[in-house]
C-alpha cells in the first residue's frame, strides 16, 4: 500500500522520511508565518549519499543530484513540522557546496533544489545564496537551508 500521506503530486514522488538532526539543534523553527529549515544534508535511509569534493573527486552533475536530495529533506523536514502539509511559498534558500577553489559553478548546483522546491511548493521565485566552501559537515558534497511562508 502507498502512503499517500507523503506523497507529493507535483512532483511525482513520496516524500522521505526526514533525516535526524546530528548535532543539538531543531531541524525546523517556526516563528510567525515563517517556517526555517536547518541545513539538509544529502542522506538517503539514513546515510550520507553523497560526499567529498565537487570539482576535484565528484563532479558537477554529482553536485546537482546531492542538491536535489537535500531539497526532498528540506520538504518532508517541511511536511513534518506542519503535520502533513507543505508551506505556501519558499522564501529563500542557503546552499553550501564542498568543492574545490577553482570550481565556480555554484549556482547551477543549487538550481537541482531551486526547481525542485519551485515545482513543489509554489512556481514563485525565491531569493537565494550559494557559497563555496572547504569542507561541510560529515563531509557532505552540499548542504541546503531553507525558509518558507506557512
Amino acid at each position: 500500500m502507498i502512503p499517500y500521506d507523503r506523497f507529493v503530486p507535483a512532483l511525482n514522488c513520496l516524500l522521505p522520511q526526514a533525516p535526524a538532526a546530528i548535532g543539538g539543534y531543531a531541524s525546523t523553527t517556526r516563528v510567525g508565518s515563517l517556517l526555517f529549515v536547518s541545513g539538509q544534508l544529502p542522506f538517503v535511509d539514513g546515510k550520507l549519499a553523497h560526499c567529498g569534493k565537487i570539482g576535484d573527486e565528484r563532479s558537477f552533475a554529482y553536485g546537482l543530484e546531492a542538491a536535489k536530495i537535500c531539497a526532498l529533506n528540506i520538504l518532508a523536514q517541511s511536511f513534518d513540522a506542519l503535520e502533513g502539509g507543505l508551506p505556501s511559498k519558499a522564501v529563500k534558500l542557503e546552499g553550501y557546496i564542498n568543492c574545490t577553489s577553482a570550481f565556480t559553478e555554484h549556482a547551477g548546483v543549487l538550481d537541482g533544489a531551486s526547481k525542485l522546491i519551485s515545482s513543489a511548493v509554489s512556481g514563485d521565485s525565491h531569493s537565494r545564496i550559494a557559497i563555496g566552501c572547504e569542507s561541510l559537515p560529515e563531509n557532505a558534497s552540499v548542504e541546503i537551508a531553507a525558509v518558507f511562508e506557512i
